[in-house]
């Protein structure tokens, strides 16, 4: 008895690996940093035809992404050892500011390489450096929208087996009538998104208007849009169209109500930005006559408001 009771209890003292979103949020936060890092040291910019690629690495801004990873990773690492609050808080900010400025590089060397790409003895084109980090980025900021490290991750409904996370069966009062009237309103741009002319060249006119006056950080990725739904107006459109709808249909069933208020802000931010031209607040002429901030804003406000307790 005595021999069998000794292995047991040695076996209860070991460390048990971290769970639930704790254990995903600092395991994005590790993959997302080596993303960033990768990226980095991918080369950015490949003349002659790829004989000559030049790595993020070379300059400050790869190094100063680098960097940026590196602390993603770190509080990724920091999270699953220790957890709390400020290493979780850390990687998504440090993930918002990298995107933020690796985006803004990826304007800048695309239209870098646009101006090279004529000159016969350049021929320079993008690599896959600069999209790879601003994927990185991207992800570390996601896990600021994971709830709370305590709460289990996999569990499922019995009955409908759906991840309980998208669910949100405790709100009532104003904050459900909060989710109830944003799904209307998707609901409503549904509907006008659907209309016969959103699906012709019609369209993406609407969406060029957004980058009048607007500085370059804003206008590059408006034009960038533009360009790319003017390809195929009814597809984009489609796309467009469906996605509101089913933002609609998430919030106004509270089996997915919380994953349609996390996409809501997620779309919401996408569209002020580049349907909108971030509400035009850049321009001289914004104020709220014009339109500014957008209408596009205020959804995400509101589905932060209508977030669950």
């Amino acid at each position: 008895m005595t021999t069998r009771s000794q292995p047991a209890a040695r076996a209860v003292a070991v460390p048990s690996w971290p769970r639930g979103w704790r254990a995903a949020a600092g395991l994005t936060a590790v993959a997302a940093g080596a993303l960033i890092i990768t990226g980095a040291l991918l080369p950015w910019v490949e003349a002659f035809a790829g004989l000559l690629p030049i790595s993020g690495i070379r300059g400050g801004n790869g190094r100063e992404l680098a960097a940026a990873g590196a602390v993603i990773a770190a509080a990724g690492i920091w999270q699953l050892a220790r957890g709390g609050q400020a290493a979780h808080w850390l990687a998504g900010l440090a993930g918002f500011a990298a995107a933020g400025f690796a985006g803004y590089l990826l304007i800048q060397l695309v239209r870098t390489v646009r101006d090279l790409g004529g000159d016969s003895m350049v021929i320079a084109r993008p690599g896959p450096g600069l999209p790879v980090v601003l994927a990185g980025s991207v992800a570390a900021f996601a896990t600021l929208l994971f709830p709370p490290s305590a709460q289990a991750t996999l569990r499922r409904d019995p009955g409908t087996r759906v991840f309980s996370w998208t669910a949100d069966r405790e709100s009532v009062g104003l904050r459900r009538a909060l989710q109830i009237a944003l799904g209307a309103v998707w609901l409503l741009d549904a509907a006008l998104q659907y209309q016969p002319y959103m699906f012709t060249r019609g369209f993406p006119g609407m969406l060029a208007m957004a980058a009048t006056g607007q500085p370059s950080i804003v206008a590059g990725p408006v034009t960038l849009t533009v360009q790319a739904v003017s390809a195929n107006p009814a597809a984009w459109n489609a796309a467009f169209a469906t996605i509101q709808l089913a933002l609609a249909v998430g919030l106004l069933f509270r089996a997915t109500a919380r994953a349609a208020l996390a996409g809501t802000v997620v779309w919401a931010l996408s569209v002020w930005w580049l349907g909108e031209g971030l509400g035009g607040v850049f321009t001289t002429a914004a104020s709220p006559l014009t339109g500014a901030p957008g209408a596009a804003v205020l959804y995400a406000l509101l589905a932060v408001l209508a977030w669950p307790g």
